[in-house]
């Protein structure tokens, strides 16, 4: 039987930490974080940030060793990265994510994940795409929790022109981007046609900040995923990100702009 990777780091932590003759309490104690965080990183049965490793590895005196040890965790595949992406976004305080085709997985409405989900996998079955389809609600719980991270989000223009699922589904996502965009920890810009001095043509960017650990940064897609808080990617990232957000209408503009499209493109004649 095959043993996925993390498990199998999670494994040996689970031997180094038995090694330094600590229980898993102990661990969390003095790593500052919960015990079932520690667990979860033992059986490799959901994502841990790397901040987190080697503070779990400095608790039992094993730091370089087991952050080396994580390196050797393969590339996540979609089920994965969604549960990565959860997990990260449920402990941030501020996401910026950039789109170019589609509108973000934190602001779609259900019915507009639904539908882009069955024309992005035509030959998967409808139990694998409400799988995904959860993985999507679960995601969009993190700006809706009580203290939620503040989320700057630009979209390409050509992505409000992509009716998934038609005309009514499309018209509330509109409706959505402008209620979304109205409150207080929400910014949406739009990326007009005519911005072509950015670096955003290569795809979708996410990046994840955190109060207590270096940021991550992300590009995802229907099979897999790139992660990395390496911290001088992480500042090109970022660096990247501002001149996307540069580019793009301002936020006034913006919001003016989703409900002109609305109307003159969605609503009953």
């Amino acid at each position: 039987m095959e043993i996925k990777p993390a498990k199998r780091a999670g494994e040996i932590v689970g031997l180094l930490r038995g090694k330094a003759g600590m229980t898993q309490p102990d661990v969390a104690a003095k790593a500052h974080c919960h015990p079932t965080t520690v667990s979860h990183l033992e059986n490799g049965t959901k994502s841990v940030h790397i901040g987190t490793v080697r503070a779990v590895g400095a608790a039992i005196g094993y730091e370089d060793v087991v952050a080396k040890v994580w390196g050797f965790v393969d590339t996540p595949n979609f089920t994965d990265v969604a549960g990565i992406l959860a997990a990260y976004e449920k402990e941030s305080i501020r996401l910026s994510v950039w789109t170019t085709y589609f509108i973000h997985t934190l602001l779609q409405t259900e019915s507009y994940s639904r539908a882009l989900l069955k024309a992005g996998l035509p030959f998967s079955s409808g139990d694998e795409r409400e799988e995904r389809l959860r993985s999507h609600n679960e995601r969009r719980q993190a700006i809706e929790r009580d203290d939620p991270p503040f989320l700057w989000a630009v979209i390409d223009e050509s992505v409000l022109y992509r009716p998934y699922g038609g005309t009514e589904v499309m018209r509330e996502q509109l409706i959505y981007l402008e209620d979304l965009a109205q409150k207080p920890h929400v910014t949406i810009q739009v990326m007009p046609f005519g911005a072509v001095t950015h670096p955003g043509f290569e795809g979708v960017l996410g990046i994840i900040e955190f109060a207590d650990k270096t940021p991550v940064w992300y590009t995802d897609s229907w099979a897999a995923g790139t992660f990395s808080d390496e911290p001088s990617q992480v500042t090109t990232y970022l660096k990247y990100f501002d001149v996307i957000r540069s580019s793009a209408l301002s936020p006034a503009e913006s919001l003016d702009f989703i409900g002109r499209t609305r109307r003159e493109r969605y609503e009953q004649q």
